[in-house]
């Protein structure tokens, strides 16, 4: 019997050829399994037939098992019947890059039948540093399937691709919002296929329904192939590939950068995964008893160091990042994973595409791995080009996770002033008063105060604030420092226009009602939104607030005094005007109005104040005073 410490160094397969692939009229089918004594194909005429057809496979010296057949099986389906030590197991291809209905059986397909007219005619993302992205994270179904949505094909993938929808008040939805809101990338929830959701039932689902039928998606069960419940027909394997690829050529078309969540350390039943069956013990983490390792919180913790399970996952993301032309990669729990797969991961998409952004959750969790070896934010200078979440400044401005009632910098705490630097600055070691995780680069740092996971800003602020305009300018307050600190900025879908989700602070399977993006609200804060649009427009227009490295920030910025509970500072930059400017940015969390002298006396250009903001002059500021009203940020140059 082979041992498990011996598979990484007898048994590592370096072929590039697992799964199912066709070349030359012939279907070739491959599988790793080195544990097995017997493997078979089993080739099954419709998705829900019970009989097949079985072909013997042949084992190489690696444990690689394979069978070439050159009858006409297309549009047939498949999985292998895998024996170890007396037992047979019925599993799905692990590779399997098309499925059957709730992803149990691979599909047999071309899959160049799934490419929608003109695919490979259109352009992928025009940003080239990470930087000059501005992430807006999106569930699918959310985004479309309100019935005041005006989207025809609510829920699904194709209800991102119809353009110039509106809502019954007339303010635009869906796609069209987006592109108006000016960001440059839509960051998907987990597109693949996830386990939570039946298939089958998705076509019926309306926008009350039952709670069971809603998920996020962070519960993997086949990483290589779409989501069903998001598709129009999940029981054509094809129809699924070809909307996801139109969802992504439209937002191409549309200027939009597409980036995918991915989850590649854990799944949602170990059992009933193919790894397990095909081989037992090696693709999870256990414990010295041997038990799962729950490191993830979801009962299991894939095993990403050892070398096959690192190439699967190197594999897949190769694929998606190729087949579907994708633009990035948010890794779910990044921190679960090591550095060695993180580093390799990147390696190889920079030879796709030098200007895919990486990004992902560096949260120290578990102790599988030496923390010197894990992919978590005081690493980040061990993993260069790859970027980290700041929770830092979500909590120091709306308060920690973990207390809800803890108030933050935009509604009354005090003293959270060196923090608010700190994200200001991208997270860089700025000085010997602001040092972060170690020497990183601002694109390495991604500043966020609103995500899927816990509450809206909207409804965090409204557990310590009933006034509605306090609120407004609070939430206000937030955006501006996320969207015009260094770093990459990030926005959830609905933080524009103060999304709540009626204080669900983690509704990963709410349904419709909480989870929607509801366009009436959109009408209601109309305002709000315009406010950050002008910020985002502002960053775009004005290259100060998105510098490329450490040192241009700390030769760049500098930050003045001011009083508690406000940060002040000045950028003296050659930015997109074509001019070296001075930009004054100050912003004031405090209720009442203050006074700052920045002792530079000029004409200063007012651009963002409490209600506006953009490019346009709002007024001219002469001397070098300012008056900063409560809860107000201001921008101004010279």
């Amino acid at each position: 019997m082979i041992k498990l410490s011996e598979i990484d160094s007898n048994y590592y397969y370096e072929g590039n050829d697992l799964g199912y692939s066709f070349n030359d009229d012939v279907h070739t089918f491959k599988v790793w399994s080195p544990l097995a004594t017997e493997v078979k194909l089993c080739i099954y005429n419709h998705y829900d037939t019970k009989t097949n057809t079985t072909y013997k496979m042949e084992k190489n010296e690696v444990g690689v098992w394979q069978v070439f057949i050159r009858e006409d099986i297309n549009g047939k389906y498949y999985n292998f019947l895998v024996n170890i030590d007396g037992v047979n197991n019925e599993v799905v291809d692990p590779y399997a890059r098309a499925l059957s209905i709730n992803g149990e059986k691979g599909a047999i397909i071309k899959i160049e039948q799934s490419n929608p007219e003109g695919w490979f005619d259109h352009k992928i993302s025009k940003i080239t540093k990470p930087t000059d992205a501005c992430i807006y994270e999106l569930h699918i179904r959310d985004l479309s399937i309100d019935n005041n949505s005006g989207i025809k094909n609510k829920g699904k993938f194709l209800g991102i691709c119809q353009e110039n929808t509106i809502s019954n008040e007339g303010v635009k939805t869906g796609l069209s919002h987006i592109k108006d809101l000016g960001v440059t990338h839509v960051q998907l929830l987990p597109i693949f296929d996830y386990g939570s959701v039946d298939e089958r039932k998705s076509s019926l689902m309306s926008e009350y329904e039952n709670s069971n039928d809603y998920n996020w998606g962070y519960d993997p069960i086949n990483y290589n192939a779409p989501e069903g419940s998001y598709s129009t027909n999940p029981y054509n394997p094809i129809n699924r590939i070809k909307e996801l690829k139109t969802a992504i050529k439209t937002l191409h078309e549309n200027g939009l950068g597409v980036i995918m969540d991915v989850v590649y350390n854990h799944m949602l039943d170990v059992n009933k995964s193919s790894f397990d069956k095909l081989m037992p013990g090696y693709y999870f983490r256990y414990d010295e008893e041997g038990v799962l390792c729950n490191e993830s919180g979801c009962g299991n913790a894939i095993a990403s160091e050892n070398k096959m399970v690192r190439k699967f996952i190197v594999d897949s993301v190769k694929f998606w990042a190729t087949e579907y032309k994708l633009d990035g990669f948010r890794f779910d729990l990044m921190g679960l994973l090591d550095v060695q797969t993180m580093n390799e991961i990147k390696k190889e998409l920079y030879k796709i595409n030098p200007a895919i952004i990486i990004l992902g959750e560096g949260w120290n969790m578990g102790n599988s791995l030496q923390d010197t070896e894990k992919a978590i934010q005081l690493n980040a200078y061990k993993l260069r080009d790859i970027a980290f979440f700041n929770d830092d400044i979500r909590d120091t401005l709306r308060g920690s996770y973990c207390d809800l009632k803890e108030k933050g910098f935009l509604n009354g705490a005090n003293n959270l002033e060196l923090k608010v630097k700190k994200g200001i600055v991208g997270g860089i070691n700025y000085s010997n008063n602001i040092i972060t995780w170690g020497e990183v680069e601002p694109n390495q740092v991604v500043n966020y105060i609103e995500c899927h996971d816990n509450n809206t800003l909207y409804d965090r602020l409204k557990i310590n604030e009933q006034d509605e305009d306090k609120i407004k300018y609070m939430s206000r307050l937030g955006m501006s420092i996320i969207l015009l600190s260094q770093g990459i900025p990030f926005i959830h879908a609905g933080q524009e226009f103060l999304r709540t989700k009626y204080g669900v602070e983690n509704s990963y399977k709410s349904n419709d009602s909480i989870n929607k993006l509801d366009w009436k609200t959109k009408y209601n804060n109309m305002d709000t939104v315009k406010y950050c649009k002008g910020l985002i427009k502002l960053r775009k227009n004005c290259s100060a607030f998105r510098m490329e490295t450490s040192e241009e920030i700390r030769q760049s910025l500098r930050f003045i005094a001011a009083p508690n509970n406000a940060v002040a500072y000045i950028i003296e930059k050659e930015n997109s005007y074509g001019q070296f400017n001075k930009i004054i940015v100050i912003h004031n969390a405090n209720t009442n109005s203050i006074k700052i002298n920045t002792n530079i006396n000029l004409d200063w250009k007012v651009v963002v104040n409490k209600y506006k903001s953009g490019i346009e002059t709002l007024k001219v500021n002469s001397g070098s005073k300012f008056i900063i009203e409560g809860l107000e940020t201001l921008v101004a140059y010279n």
